[in-house]
């Protein structure tokens, strides 16, 4: 059985705009628990906000989201910064086979429960 994901009316950049502010203090700590030159998986995304906020210290950076709007906002923000260390993938955490074991050196997934 498969469930499509309900997409929100703040999903995209008005997540960006009003949440992703207030989740600041939450990123420096994951921040400062990575080090550099590493590689790190981001399950549940969002705008891309954790995953951007490391691309000057990590080699490769892969985000994950089910969110249609998410991921499109994530998506163009990597395309106007011209990033090449960083790519956004539309899916489900649960669907991620395309990664052999032990790929990344961490894996987050910071508000995905709510």
């Amino acid at each position: 059985m498969s469930q499509k994901r309900q997409e929100n009316f703040y999903d995209g950049w008005l997540y960006h705009l009003f949440v992703d502010p207030a989740l600041r203090k939450a990123r420096k700590l994951v921040r400062r628990q990575v080090k550099p030159k590493s590689s790190l998986i981001d399950i549940g995304c969002g705008t891309g906000e954790l995953v951007l906020s490391l691309t000057d210290s990590c080699t490769e950076l892969v985000g994950v989201e089910a969110s249609h709007r998410m991921w499109a906002y994530a998506h163009q923000r990597v395309r106007d910064l011209g990033l090449r260390n960083v790519r956004f993938i539309f899916a489900s955490g649960e669907k991620l086979a395309d990664f052999p074991s032990a790929f990344f050196d961490y894996a987050t997934a910071c508000m995905v429960m709510h």
